[in-house]
């Protein structure tokens, strides 16, 4: 009896070994492990590739150097949805709150005012002054605030218009439909003025229109 148990131990070690040996010949001649890994970030077909997945909004960086996140959906005039790619995606997003605590972001560059706070700020993002124009994005409200800041105000306010467009993946038909004020924050006769996007419903023609 004590000879049986010894054979059947040694005839499972046995089929245990001869497994192991043929798990170890199948990954080293197909080169794939027999579990699937499983991904911590499930790609679709709106995800955004990032270049580097080191940082959150407000990370260093440049618009090319985009981060991984989910597209939004933000109101329009109609009273309706519009998918757009997340305007948190550039890593040249900065993160400021009013004296409110009320949060929000600039797109591309840095704001100015008496009464902000600059939570995160990118290395190398160029002041909103300096620029021409800004751009604002409240994500509670899904609304946006662009301002122009120097003259020539035509060409600012296209340079603005397409910037808003790159980043949200829209065309000019769905920039129309966005709940953004555009305003003019420079002096001259259309200072403090809401003048809208060119080719919208409403706008203020200006000099340089296309």
């Amino acid at each position: 009896m004590k000879n049986t148990y010894i054979f059947a131990g040694l005839a499972g070690l046995a089929l245990l070994l001869l497994i192991a040996a043929g798990l170890y010949v199948y990954i080293l001649l197909t080169g794939e492990p027999l579990i699937e890994p499983t991904a911590t970030t499930p790609l679709g077909s709106n995800t955004i590739l990032p270049s580097n997945t080191s940082g959150v909004a407000g990370s260093t960086g440049g618009t090319d150097d985009p981060l991984v996140l989910p597209p939004v959906e933000v109101p329009t005039f109609a009273s309706g949805k519009l998918s757009v790619r997340n305007p948190l995606a550039d890593s040249d997003v900065v993160r400021a709150s009013d004296r409110t605590g009320t949060e929000y972001y600039s797109l591309g560059s840095v704001p100015s005012g008496a009464h902000l706070t600059l939570v995160s700020v990118p290395t190398s993002t160029p002041t909103s002054k300096g620029r021409g124009y800004e751009i604002l994005y409240f994500p509670q409200a899904g609304t946006f605030s662009v301002s122009i800041l120097k003259e020539p105000l035509g060409d600012i306010r296209r340079a603005a218009a397409d910037d808003l467009m790159r980043r949200l993946g829209i065309d000019a038909p769905s920039l129309c439909t966005l709940l953004a004020g555009v305003r003019v924050d420079v002096g001259g006769v259309f200072a403090g003025k809401y003048i809208g996007f060119a080719g919208c419903a409403g706008a203020t023609a200006l000099p340089g229109d296309q």
